[in-house]
């Protein structure tokens, strides 16, 4: 049976434990910030946030996750460039739209309409997020872990610190504080690599386009099927911000980072180990492999998320305020489908392993029609957040639960085939 050798254990420990630090640091501190800001501010947040969250992965056009598969080096400074100049590229583009949408339908729709006021600061802070996820790859790339753990930390620190600066500001407190997050996290990737990387290879040249031929197939994939899977996490706050009170949005959006905190401190700081550590085992050592990382994923939580959920209301009411007892319910509402969330994002990464992008966004799809349909569904049939939540958590668990299945499904059939 293959062990997880005591360098991979490693790695994810130091990536882990920086966000756990990061986890932890926020946690104790979202009290502080449920108290001096109101739900409507967070609600204006989380609809910035959202449209943040699906145009960052656009701003690259994915190629980060291309950084780590040329053996050449030059060839992988080349891909960040190229990915740089696209993402400057592509926040003009952002800013154009956005603006467009707000002008044409933000009296009627109330996400356009912030996401015009809010505009500059919403592609600047994608423009940000896609510098860092280039950089953050690149020290991946190079095992340089203990950086990746430092950025989560940063990051989480640097936004509580500059939104209680700016909490006379309502809502754009919060929004400076993710922005300047965001660019301290950048400037802190693009420091720790100044030595390791050749500025020459920034400067815009012809050869960055055949670069990008080469790799069209992977961005459009890989682009296509990530851009559905965010959408698939974010339509259902930009459709609750349309039909409910945005003071709902802000108890749903505290909720929903609640329940994320896992997601960054197992799925996604462990998704990238894992995906550097079995894209080079071979296809019969993998299924081991992946059942060592999904069990514990699938024993283990089922007995306290119960309890914490019955528990929630009072939790949130006593930890965040009592206006915020209702967040606690979303909570209750959203815990399975967010325990299989967890489990799915661990091992996402296969898609790129198997070489099945195409099928990666067929799922992604999947999820977000699922989640569309019941958010449309519970809101027409009972006009009710709770229970649309309650719908929305049972429909789309069992598309990520089938996804999981056909995951750990073709890493056998593949293996089988050695």
């Amino acid at each position: 049976m293959i062990k997880l050798g005591s360098s991979f254990k490693a790695q994810v420990l130091t990536v882990i434990s920086g966000t756990a630090v990061a986890q932890a640091l926020s946690l104790l501190l979202m009290p502080v910030l449920t108290r001096l800001f109101t739900p409507g501010d967070f609600g204006i947040f989380a609809i910035c946030s959202s449209f943040i969250s699906l145009l960052s992965l656009l701003t690259t056009f994915r190629l980060e996750n291309a950084i780590l598969l040329p053996k050449q080096e030059s060839e992988a400074e080349e891909l960040m460039a190229l990915g740089i100049w696209c993402s400057v590229i592509s926040c003009f583009i952002f800013s154009l739209i956005l603006s467009g949408l707000s002008f044409f339908f933000g009296a009627k729709i109330l996400p356009f309409a912030t996401a015009g006021q809010y505009v500059f600061y919403i592609t600047a802070n994608c423009l940000m997020i896609g510098i860092a996820n280039l950089f953050g790859q690149w020290h991946i790339r190079h095992s340089r872990f203990h950086v990746f753990s430092r950025r989560v930390i940063l990051d989480r620190a640097s936004f509580v610190a500059i939104s209680l600066l700016l909490v006379n500001k309502g809502p754009l407190g919060l929004i400076l504080g993710q922005l300047g997050s965001s660019t301290i996290v950048a400037a802190y990737l693009v420091f720790e690599g100044r030595k390791y990387i050749h500025v020459k290879n920034f400067l815009f040249e012809r050869k960055h386009l055949i670069v990008l031929r080469s790799y069209t197939a992977f961005s459009v994939k890989h682009g296509i099927g990530t851009l559905l899977q965010i959408a698939a996490w974010q339509a259902p706050q930009l459709l609750i911000s349309t039909w409910f009170s945005i003071d709902l949005v802000g108890k749903y959006n505290l909720a929903v980072r609640i329940l994320e905190a896992p997601l960054t401190l197992i799925g996604n700081s462990f998704s990238g180990v894992f995906y550097r550590k079995i894209s080079a085992s071979p296809p019969e050592n993998r299924p081991n492999l992946l059942r060592r990382v999904l069990k514990p994923l699938i024993i283990f939580p089922p007995v306290p998320l119960a309890i914490l959920s019955f528990f929630a209301p009072s939790i949130f009411a006593l930890a965040f305020g009592d206006e915020w007892r209702q967040a606690g319910v979303f909570f209750a509402a959203l815990t399975l489908l967010y325990w299989w969330r967890l489990i799915y994002i661990a091992c996402s990464s296969l898609y790129l392993v198997l070489n099945r992008l195409g099928m990666d966004a067929w799922i992604a799809l999947a999820l977000l029609v699922s989640q569309v349909s019941s958010v449309y569904i519970g809101y027409y049939l009972f006009g009710n957040l709770t229970t649309l939540l309650v719908l929305t958590s049972i429909l789309t668990t069992t598309v990520v639960g089938m996804s999981v299945f056909w995951i750990y499904r073709e890493v056998s059939l593949r293996a089988s085939e050695t």
